[in-house]
C-alpha cells in the first residue's frame, strides 16, 4: 500500500525504500515462502500500479525465488491476479531450472539488500542531521527570544534618555535665557554704575564748587564788612549773594583798589 502511495505521488526515493523493504525479509528468513509478500500485497500492488512497473517485476522475481507450490489453495488461484500469474509462469519458465538454487537472483538480493543498507544508514544520518538541525533552530529561537527582550529594554531605555535630553534641553534653553537677562541686567546695572559714577563725580565737582563759592561769598562778606560803608552794606550783601548764586566768576570790589575772588 505505501508503494502504491508513492506511486500516485511520484516519490520514486520512498518507491526506491519500498522496493528494498519487500526483497529484504525473503533474505534474511533464509530463502523461504515466508519471506515473500502476501497474497493481498500482491492484489493491491497490481490494482494501484501500471503495467511493468518495477515493483511487479520484483514480486515475480520473489515468487519465483522463495515460492513454493503450497502457496496455491481453492482460495488463491481466484485472489492472485492473472497478470501476476500469467508474467509468474513466464518467469519460472525462464529462469527456474534448479529449484531454490538461482545464483544471479541470490546475486540481485545481495545488492539489494547492501542497497537497502545504504539507505538506511543514510536515513539515519538523515535523521540524525535533521534533529541536530531543529536543537539548533529551538536554541537560535531561544537567543532571538532573548535578544528580543533586551532590544525592548534597551529600546526602552532609549526612549527614556531621549525624554531627559529633551528635558534637560529644555531646561538648558531656560537657563540660557534666564543668564542673558542676568547679563543684560549686569551690563544696565553697570551702565547705570558708571551713570551714577558721573553723576557722583559731577556733584562731587559741583559741591566742591559750592564750597568755593560759599568760601568766596564769606571772604567777600567779610570784605563788605570791613570796607563798605555802614549805610550801602545791606545793598552790597544783597548783590554780592545774588551774583555768587548766578556766577562763579571773580567779584572786583570797588573798594580801596583790592579784588575779592
Amino acid at each position: 500500500m505505501l508503494y502504491v502511495l508513492a506511486e500516485r505521488l511520484l516519490d520514486q526515493r520512498t518507491k526506491d525504500l519500498t522496493l528494498a523493504a519487500i526483497s529484504y525479509p525473503a533474505e534474511e528468513q533464509n530463502r523461504v515462502l515466508l519471506g515473500c509478500p502476501s497474497v493481498v500485497s500482491v492484489q493491491v500492488i497490481y490494482d494501484g500500479t501500471p503495467d511493468k512497473n518495477s515493483v511487479r517485476q520484483l514480486l515475480v522475481q520473489l515468487y519465483t525465488d522463495y515460492g513454493a507450490g503450497f502457496i496455491f489453495n481453492s482460495n488463491t488461484s481466484d485472489e492472485l491476479p492473472k497478470v501476476f500469474l500469467f508474467e509468474w509462469s513466464k518467469d519460472l519458465q525462464r529462469k527456474r531450472k534448479k529449484p531454490w538454487q538461482h545464483e544471479d537472483t541470490a546475486q540481485q538480493l545481495d545488492k539489494t539488500i547492501e542497497d537497502y543498507n545504504n539507505l538506511a544508514q543514510e536515513h539515519n544520518d538523515l535523521i540524525a542531521k535533521h534533529t541536530m538541525i531543529e536543537r539548533n533552530v529551538a536554541k537560535t529561537q531561544t537567543d532571538l527570544k532573548k535578544m528580543t527582550e533586551e532590544g525592548n529594554a534597551l529600546s526602552g531605555k532609549y526612549t527614556t534618555v531621549i525624554n531627559e535630553n529633551a528635558s534637560i534641553r529644555s531646561q538648558l534653553a531656560t537657563t540660557t535665557r534666564h543668564v542673558k537677562l542676568q547679563s543684560d541686567l549686569a551690563v544696565s546695572l553697570r551702565v547705570d554704575l558708571i551713570r551714577a559714577g558721573n553723576k557722583s563725580e559731577k556733584l562731587r565737582n559741583k559741591r566742591e564748587e559750592v564750597k568755593e563759592n560759599a568760601k568766596r561769598l564769606e571772604d567777600q562778606l567779610a570784605v563788605c564788612d570791613q570796607y563798605v560803608p555802614p549805610n550801602a552794606q545791606a545793598g552790597y550783601r544783597t548783590w554780592l549773594i545774588s551774583s555768587a548764586a548766578n556766577t562763579a566768576t571773580a567779584v572786583i570790589v570797588p573798594y580801596k583798589g583790592r579784588r575779592v575772588v
